[in-house]
């Protein structure tokens, strides 16, 4: 699975997982032997059935059950388009003819219309399978259609006092949530982490947000770990003549240099926000129908900086650069809308507040206003920009956060579902334009239309193109370092946990006696070792064939790659243990057709704490195409479970 750890390097670990105890299949000899040897370690597992007819979890390019399947060579299109009046109010019982679809200005034919609107029914729900003591599955249960709504916490973006704020309003919310309304509840910090899966109880949701401990601060957001003219007086020589060459060049530089500080956490923050919202829409693609992710976010300025000084850096990722656009093409790939919510209500000027004084009180004040403004209408484009190409709305200036939740599951709760093959066939990995209009009498109504603005082509033999507004450069974002990220992030403790494969995995304790010697092939903190004793866990894991991609070779053979690793967290989240394992496979015509009708088993050993509790998070992956499935298991759930036999 190669999973490097690249997060792991601000922890101080600087660890790379060993793929260890590879199993090939040598070139023309017996690979069929090999192949159910594989299979036997995890028969008796039982594998969850994957059928898509007893699930309602859709799979990447599966249709959700009674959806319209389009039998067609080209791409199709599929746009969520929300219709709103004058008040606000939804929009209801439109047709697919008072609909005109454009992409790049040139009409579209639909071939496919649908309404979605907010039921009074609560959409049921398949209750997750039942499965024997120490065995798991990935399987999320979720509605067959109908939308899912994600909250997501920002403490990334956010000060401290406004995330607490954030939680006494959502309390507010969860009191008149129309009942059926399913929401899951996620955190941003380093990275993206659960904090309650999906839910319609509105008690269950109730205890979450009272009961939320005090929030993170990111060290990236400004003015969280150092004040900006606390410093600026620190490193100022207060012996210094204010009005020699000397003191106004020193002071020159120190703003210079506060400036070029916070420009760099600024474009952290950026980048880490979205590589999070990648891998929040990589998870979500495997979900059937509409998302609506309602971000509580004081966001960031994209390609604008708020500092005066620096209005022409371009050190900050912009809304035409290449980590911001193919997020955008993620999320919509994934039917995304997102609604940014400020969690700051309405502003007040900050230059205004005591606290920052300064011995010129005049040009402190208009240097700080213009500051704020800047900085506020950077991060409000911001706001619009996500909001405006996912098909989503934003939300600021207002204090009443639960009204604004409101508005945006009622909102995501009612649309209509567009879907065209594009008139233009060929493609360069170009930005395509998508432009949605209503017909007749309907146009001159002030309706208001919320959809995504566009998409990418997809064309992954082009190295580099055009966007209309930039060049997208190959070499920054290659399909190997994406698929690393992927993998990191798939990785992390309590992130969402991936389903491109459904699995099951069975976890036990490998001897009912605890041991001082590591499993073999496991990898240890360097810097801060586990001591012993250890307990082993025996992890086996099982998928169906389906999944995993085998390349038929000149020679006749087939070939591919599953990788199963396993990494031990504390339960703080502290990477304490690694250990990985690779199955090459390298099969004739006669095991290949074994393969295609039996199960995919690799099994692993891994030592964790004996006498303190932990969490394995277990990564099943398709090497060839990337695709990942991840879960994870608390060791106080199976540690007094008896060996396996």
């Amino acid at each position: 699975m190669s999973f490097s750890i690249r997060r792991s390097v601000a922890l101080g670990f600087g660890l790379t997982v060993c793929i260890t105890g590879t199993m090939a299949v040598a070139q023309g000899h017996a690979p069929a032997a090999v192949a159910p040897t594989a299979v036997e370690q995890v028969a008796p597992i039982h594998p969850v059935p994957v059928d898509h007819q007893q699930t309602t979890q859709q799979q990447p390019g599966v249709p959700p059950p009674g959806a319209t399947v389009l039998h067609t060579g080209t791409q199709l299109v599929v746009v969520d388009v929300t219709v709103r009046d004058k008040k606000g109010n939804p929009v209801k019982g439109l047709k697919r003819d008072d609909f005109t679809v454009s992409e790049a200005k040139q009409p579209q034919n639909l071939r496919a219309f649908d309404e979605f609107a907010t039921s009074t029914t609560p959409v049921a729900v398949q209750p997750a399978p039942k499965l024997p003591a120490g065995t798991f599955t990935n399987l999320t249960p979720a509605p067959a259609k109908g939308p899912l709504n994600i909250l997501i916490i920002d403490a990334l973006n956010t000060p401290l006092q406004d995330q607490s704020y954030v939680q006494l309003q959502l309390q507010q919310y969860v009191k008149q949530m129309a009942p059926g309304t399913r929401i899951a509840v996620l955190g941003l910090a380093s990275h993206l982490f659960f904090i309650q899966g999906f839910t319609s109880d509105p008690k269950m949701l109730q205890n979450v947000f009272a009961t939320m401990k005090n929030g993170h601060v990111s060290t990236l957001l400004p003015n969280s770990n150092t004040n900006a003219a606390a410093l600026g007086d620190a490193l100022t020589d207060p012996g210094l003549v204010t009005t020699s060459s000397a003191s106004v060049l020193m002071g020159d530089s120190i703003s210079n240099f506060l400036d070029e500080m916070s420009i760099s956490q600024t474009s952290n923050r950026i980048t880490e926000t979205i590589a999070a919202f990648n891998t929040l829409g990589m998870w979500l693609k495997n979900f059937p129908g509409r998302k609506n992710v309602i971000w509580f976010s004081e966001a960031f300025p994209l390609g604008v900086d708020p500092n005066v000084g620096w209005m022409n850096s371009m050190d900050l990722p912009s809304e035409d650069g290449d980590q911001f656009r193919l997020m955008v093409n993620t999320l919509a790939q994934a039917q995304v809308s997102v609604y940014p919510v400020d969690p700051r209500g309405v502003m007040t000027n900050t230059a205004m507040q005591a606290s920052n004084t300064a011995p010129n009180q005049i040009s402190a004040l208009a240097t700080g206003t213009t500051r704020f403004n800047l900085g506020k209408d950077a991060e409000h484009s911001t706001m619009q920009a996500v909001a405006a190409d996912t098909g989503g709305e934003p939300y600021y200036n207002r204090n009443n956060l639960a009204e604004a939740v409101k508005d945006a599951i009622d909102s995501g709760a009612n649309y209509y579902t567009l879907a065209y093959s594009p008139s233009e066939h060929k493609t360069g990995g170009e930005w395509r334009s998508i432009q949605v209009a209503l017909n007749g009498d309907l146009s001159k109504q002030g309706y208001h239309l919320s959809y995504r603005r566009g998409y990418f082509a997809e064309d992954t033999k082009v190295k580099a193109y055009k966007t209309g507004t930039g060049t997208v450069s190959a070499a920054a974002f290659a399909p190997q370092q994406q698929a690393h990220l992927y993998a990191r992030e798939s990785m992390s403790r309590g992130a969402p946990a991936p389903t491109d494969i459904l699995f099951t995995a069975r976890v036990l304790p490998h001897s009912a006696r605890p041991e001082d010697t590591l499993a073999a092939g496991n990898v240890l903190d360097p810097k801060a070792p586990l001591a012993p004793p250890y307990r082993r866990y025996d992890v086996d894991v099982a998928a169906m064939p389906k999944y995993f991609t085998l390349t038929k070779q000149t020679n006749g053979n087939y070939t591919g790659a599953v990788e199963l690793a396993v990494f031990v967290y504390s339960p703080d989240g502290k990477l304490i243990n690694t250990t990985a394992k690779k199955l090459t496979l390298n099969l004739t015509q006669e095991a290949y057709e074994k393969f295609e009708k039996n199960v995919v088993g690799v099994h692993a050993e891994v030592s964790a704490p004996a006498e303190k509790n932990s969490v394995l998070r277990i990564g099943f992956q398709d090497v060839p195409s990337n695709k990942i499935g991840a879960l994870e298991v608390a060791t106080s759930s199976v540690k007094n479970l008896p060996p396996q036999q």
